[in-house]
């Protein structure tokens, strides 16, 4: 089925009087009623410029420009293109192996050697000769220029830099040496002295002189507690020494106490025939049983208890008193 034909919502017998009389041309909802309302004007197509708008006549209402809104002159603001991906660090080129500088006239004079001998000037390949020769001109002048070049570059960038650091590290200085801003001063809530002195405490009240006698006292007082903890040890060393064994009477004796001797030797169960007790630990002491753990022992055993307790417990408070082992 073809499409209908376009046609205007209002014909010229529905029009007003004043419509009718009206030089306003009628804007249609096509473009095709422009040309049937004006057959005998030339077919042209004026351009929409800003300064002169395109008739609305000719635009169609499913145009956004159908209703005619001015738009105000704006500046684009332009997007900084997107980089994708990260440039590697750019290498130091003037770092040589050389103890010659790579900038100075001696390094670039070893690097672009003239040729030992004359190129051939007869022969067959007299034109490769040449050309070779010309290359090589063309490479020897391209790197002293490059490395001229890239020094300037190079010393023009560390300046830039330098110059940039000292100048915001004075900026810094400054910030951080300048007074309260007068706003802040004027604004910051309002606290006493004495109060102001007791948030800031007393490192705020003290003087350089005052400052190094107290920290010159507690150096003093750390050594001093080293030296103490030192000489206890030594001490707690000397005391133990009873008990080393340092002659091989000592070592034998002890020897025959653990193992026994030939004549009586320590069995586990500490029947030997002689009163030292065996390698067990039941020759020894008994362990508790249940009742006494429980607390039902007789009042011998909580004696023998309370006696050794009490003399731990004297031999504790005698080393405290004595400042030293016991």
């Amino acid at each position: 089925m073809p499409p209908p034909k376009p046609g205007t919502f209002y014909s010229l017998a529905h029009r007003c009087s004043s419509c009718a009389n009206s030089s306003i041309p009628r804007r249609a909802f096509t473009s095709s009623a422009v040309s049937r309302a004006t057959p005998a004007e030339p077919e042209s197509k004026p351009e929409a410029t800003p300064e002169a708008p395109m008739a609305t006549s000719q635009i169609p209402p499913e145009s956004p420009r159908y209703i005619d809104i001015p738009i105000q002159k704006q500046i684009k603001a332009t997007k900084a293109p997107i980089i994708k991906g990260a440039l590697p660090v750019p290498r130091n080129i003037f770092v040589t192996r050389s103890e010659i500088p790579k900038h100075t006239e001696e390094f670039i004079a070893s690097a672009t050697r003239e040729p030992a001998r004359e190129p051939i000037t007869t022969g067959q390949h007299v034109a490769k000769t040449k050309y070779k020769a010309k290359l090589a001109n063309i490479r020897r002048r391209s790197l002293r220029v490059g490395i001229a070049n890239l020094h300037r570059r190079k010393e023009r960038s560390d300046s830039k830099w330098a110059t940039r650091g000292a100048t915001r590290q004075e900026a810094q200085r400054a910030l951080l040496s300048a007074p309260e801003p007068l706003d802040e001063q004027l604004t910051k809530t309002s606290v006493i002295k004495a109060v102001r002195n007791l948030m800031r405490g007393p490192r705020g009240r003290r003087t350089d002189a005052e400052s190094t006698a107290i920290k010159r006292w507690n150096a003093e007082r750390r050594q001093m507690m080293k030296t103490a903890e030192r000489n206890d040890q030594l001490h707690t060393l000397y005391m133990h020494a009873r008990d080393f064994i340092v002659t091989e009477e000592q070592l034998a004796s002890k020897i025959d106490q653990v193992f026994g001797t030939e004549d009586h030797p320590a069995d586990f169960y500490g029947h030997g025939g002689s009163t030292t007790f065996g390698r067990s630990i039941w020759a020894k002491d008994a362990p508790k049983n249940v009742s006494q753990m429980i607390g039902l022992r007789n009042q011998t055993a909580i004696k023998t208890d309370a006696t050794v307790a009490t003399h731990h417990r004297i031999l504790k408070i005698a080393e405290e008193l004595t400042g030293g082992k016991i």
